[in-house]
């Protein structure tokens, strides 16, 4: 940022709000562009038994435990989509996305839906009266370790206490490839240049990082395949 408003770079990318508009407001000059950028991700592994993240009713409450809505206002400004993965609300994508408001009732909870107490009570379905302790390891890069502090503050109302391991880079990287992270996984999500291979829910893939194995996804893999194939015939006609 320093290099970019002295003149030394002349280009930058992937600015959150708060640090690209003082720079915006300080040079009338400046020309810049809006974009769909990347989707970040907290997934638990579904593996191992001994963690929770296999329940349904877990990642339910998780999801509805933390204000996405909030976040969009007040993190980022209003400069950022409540839902972009698999698909992103861009024209590229116009066929395959649909808008939170359209998705069914449930689904739409999952982003619309915060809910401290509902939170809680599906915990206590799942057998977590007293909430639970895990561990996510995240990349040192600051806006990733600052997103991990704002959800560890939303899961300790729902009694979860989530441990922040900071990595090296390298390490981290190192640990992403080999699917080797403990417990929790905290990064950009995998495919959003072709959502179509569901990288992240495609068994035996570096991309899986909840390391899901789920026939469903197969079946769902085939419906898509044959849209895509549909357009791309489409596309080669005209």
């Amino acid at each position: 940022m320093s290099a970019f408003r002295t003149g030394k770079v002349d280009f930058i990318q992937g600015l959150v709000p708060d640090d690209a508009k003082p720079v915006m407001a300080q040079n009338k000059d400046i020309r810049f562009s809006r974009r769909v950028g990347a989707y970040q991700v907290l997934s638990g592994r579904m593996d191992k038994e001994n963690l929770p993240f296999k329940d349904k009713k877990v990642r339910y409450a998780l999801n509805i435990g933390v204000d996405k809505q909030e976040i969009v206002r007040d993190y980022w400004k209003g400069e950022a989509e409540i839902l972009a993965y698999p698909y992103a609300p861009s024209a590229g994508f116009a066929k395959m996305y649909t808008p939170v408001d359209q998705l069914p009732k449930e689904t739409q909870e999952l982003f619309t839906g915060y809910s401290i107490e509902k939170a809680k009570q599906l915990l206590k379905d799942a057998g977590y009266p007293n909430g639970f302790k895990t561990k996510v390891q995240v990349a040192n890069i600051s806006a990733y370790v600052d997103e991990c502090a704002m959800l560890k503050n939303y899961l300790k109302k729902i009694n979860v206490d989530l441990e922040i391991e900071v990595m090296e880079v390298g390490a981290w990287n190192a640990m992403d490839t080999a699917n080797s992270q403990d417990e929790m996984w905290y990064g950009t999500a995998k495919g959003i240049w072709n959502p179509a291979e569901q990288l992240m829910v495609r068994p035996n893939t570096v991309a899986n990082d909840s390391m899901i194995n789920d026939p469903y996804f197969e079946q769902v893999g085939k419906i898509v395949a044959r849209m895509y194939s549909g357009i791309l015939l489409t596309t080669s006609k005209s």
